[in-house]
Order: C-alpha cells, then structure tokens, then sequence
C-alpha cells in the first residue's frame, strides 16, 4: 500500500494566512474575468481578418503570419519588464516590411502593366496547318517586350528574395520573441 504524504501549511502570523487568501481569491475569480476580457478584445480584432480569410491560397497563411507578427511586435515594443524587447520589436518590424514587400511587390519594382506594356502586343490569326483559326500571340516590338520580361523576372527574382528572407529571419530569431 502507498503512503501519501500530506504537508499541512502552518501559519505563523495572520499575514501568511491572509496572503494565501489572496493569492487564492485572485486566481479563482480575477484571472477568469481578465482572460475573458482579453479573449473578447482579441476575438473582436480577429472577427475582420477571419471573415475576409479562405483556405485556398498560400496567401492567406502570409497573412495570418503578418498578423500575429503584428500583435507581437505591439507586445515586445509596449514590453517594460523584459531587457531588449525593443531590439526584439525592431527584429519583428525587419520581418514585417519582407511581408509588406512580398505582398505589394508592384510597388517597389517597375510596373509592369503600364499601356506601354499592355499595348505592345497583338493577336494574329493562324490561317493555315493544325491550328487553323487558332491565335498567336505577337509582339508589335520586339525591344520593349524583352525589357518587360526581364521587369516582370526582376519582380520574380524580388518576391522569392523577400520571401526567403521572412521565413529565414523567423527560423533564425522568431523562438526569442516571447513576451
């Protein structure tokens, strides 16, 4: 048979006892009611993102990691009691801008459906062979479409850096940003 060692606590003073009172009223009614005041506040912040949200597209998990990243940073940079939490919020903010430049990556390279792209080709009609009545796809010069190839592959090029850099900076840091 097993013995269970009981410990009973002793009290030397009233001011033990009235601690541990505290302590106990504390965490049976005040910490519920703070939890679900911070579940309704944060529940209201998610309610937006959640209704524009689909499950279809590797977007919107980029999305759901620029949000949370978000909610961290706002947590490390409002942080007093944690040495260096503004350099981890500065670390947080790197990772933001790779996201805000991954998924707005028209803004920071040449545009690349001006009119003078867009109207540089044509469709010629194929009147001979297999493909008869088929159309082809040309180009009205030649110059201007390689210079919007090589735009729209320095935007290729651009994206994949940015994302490469946001999942390679939150493998390196993203374990030390706790609050």
């Amino acid at each position: 048979m097993r013995r269970i060692n009981v410990v009973m606590k002793y009290y030397d003073n009233w001011d033990d006892w009235k601690y541990d009172i505290e302590i106990w009223f504390y965490n049976t009614f005040i910490v519920p009611v703070k939890k679900a005041y911070r579940y309704s506040k944060r529940l209201i912040r998610w309610i937006p993102f959640l209704w524009n949200n689909e499950n279809w597209d590797f977007h919107y998990l980029i999305d759901v990691l620029e949000f949370k990243l978000q909610e961290l940073e706002e947590a490390q940079r409002t942080d007093d009691l944690h040495v260096g939490s503004e350099k981890r919020a500065r670390e947080i903010r790197i990772v933001l801008e790779h996201i805000k430049r991954y998924k707005d990556i028209d803004k920071y390279t040449l545009d690349n459906d001006t009119d003078e792209f867009l109207n540089n080709f044509y469709n010629e009609e194929i009147k001979e062979g297999e493909y008869k009545g088929c159309f082809h796809h040309k180009h009205r010069d030649e110059k201007l479409y390689k210079k919007h190839m090589r735009v729209i592959q320095h935007q290729d090029q651009l994206e994949d850096w940015h994302f490469k850099e946001i999942f390679k900076k939150l493998s390196r840091k993203g374990r030390d940003w706790w609050c």
